[in-house]
């Protein structure tokens, strides 16, 4: 499977001011490197959890239709846009929308629907082609409460430690905390 991403989130799951706020920040002299902060929280929040956050569109790309797909980001796949492949012809097709159904539950994505088959597809890499929209909603509300909380955490350790060890301390096991706000958001990796 080849994964791209086609449209990505419109916005952060934490604001610049959030983070100030959570920071106690008060000034403008950081914000490039909050910002910076915000991002870096969200990109490893959604690889520790293999879940997209905010709502984003990727293209996944298969050799054939197997029996059941899932994609990368697994979790929150809220929509298909649309399934397509090249028929043995050659020429590109469009799945209809009544032959797959979304799958719940832990990990997501598209299953064969009950009754129907999957087309023959050219013996060719990348025949099969399915866009999708994962994360949790399109606003930052929409991402649940424990997964923010664990990303102000985060950004306000890398904001206070700016180095990846910090000498002369009594250490502190902050990933503890935000493991325990993660946890029941993990989605396993196929």
């Amino acid at each position: 499977m080849i994964s791209n991403l086609v449209t990505p989130p419109a916005l952060e799951p934490i604001t610049l001011d959030e983070a100030k706020a959570h920071l106690r920040v008060e000034h403008d002299l950081d914000d490039q490197l909050i910002e910076s902060l915000i991002s870096s929280a969200t990109n490893s929040v959604e690889l520790t959890l293999n879940r997209a956050l905010i709502n984003q569109t990727w293209v996944h790309t298969f050799d054939k239709f197997p029996g059941v797909l899932t994609c990368d980001l697994q979790a929150g796949v809220s929509s298909i846009t649309s399934i397509t492949y090249q028929d043995t012809a050659n020429v590109q097709q469009t799945l209809p929308a009544d032959v797959y159904e979304l799958t719940g539950g832990t990990v997501s994505g598209f299953r064969l629907a009950y009754g129907k088959e999957w087309p023959s597809v050219l013996d060719h890499k990348d025949s099969v082609s399915v866009t999708v929209v994962v994360g949790y909603g399109a606003t930052r509300h929409d991402v649940p409460q424990a997964i923010r909380q664990a990303m102000l955490l985060l950004i306000g350790n890398w904001y206070e430690n700016r180095e990846s060890t910090v000498i002369g301390t009594i250490t502190a096991q902050l990933p503890h905390a935000v493991d325990l706000l993660l946890r029941g958001y993990k989605v396993p990796y196929l």
